[in-house]
């Protein structure tokens, strides 16, 4: 069955081909096989002294039409390769991608600091959250004040912020990106012992 799926498109293509190939033998056809006959049934009804001016005229004529069929059909071909090699390449790049997400699945710790890239953060917030929670999802610090401090960023609850979110690496990132933005790295205790402002 996957041979089947992977020679679909070439033989997409092909047919794609051959029927453009039967579309341009029509219009050659139309173009130019119907004047040759045309140009024979007049000759036959005209007089010699004519005949050899519109032979001419008719060559000429002739030439012009199968130069703009030509150059037609050269167009055409060319605008159809590019279309479909774009068409496999685009069909090509999406397996590729989906094959390498599956076979390269980015760990959480990957997953966060790319996101702290996007904002110019990486190393920063790496050394944050070694010095937080070192990486554990589930930490949980119990506070003096009776506060809580939960997940990967030890965010503490005065923040609002729900326990699913906070025990939660992607929907905590979002959460602690959030507040970065509008606060710095000043709501984390790390980042004062780190130096990092």
């Amino acid at each position: 069955m996957k041979k089947k799926l992977k020679k679909l498109p070439y033989t997409m293509a092909k047919l794609t081909w051959r029927l453009t190939m039967s579309i341009l033998k029509v219009i050659v056809t139309i173009t130019v096989t119907a004047p040759l006959n045309a140009l024979n049934t007049l000759l036959q009804h005209l007089e010699f002294r004519h005949k050899k001016d519109t032979i001419y005229c008719l060559l000429i004529a002739n030439i012009f039409i199968l130069q703009v069929a030509f150059f037609t059909g050269c167009d055409f071909k060319e605008n159809y390769k590019q279309i479909n090699s774009e068409t496999i390449i685009k069909e090509v790049q999406a397996k590729f991608d989906n094959d390498v997400m599956e076979k390269f699945e980015l760990t959480p710790q990957e997953w966060v600091l790319n996101e702290w890239e996007k904002v110019g953060q990486r190393e920063n917030a790496y050394a944050v959250i070694q010095c937080e929670s070192r990486w554990d999802e589930y930490a949980i610090n119990h506070n003096s004040n009776g506060t809580y401090d939960r997940g990967i960023y030890q965010i503490n609850d005065v923040h609002n912020i729900p326990a699913e979110c906070a025990f939660d690496y992607k929907c905590a990132t979002e959460f602690a990106i959030e507040l970065w933005e509008k606060q710095g790295w000043a709501p984390w205790v790390c980042s004062k012992n780190l130096g990092i402002k």
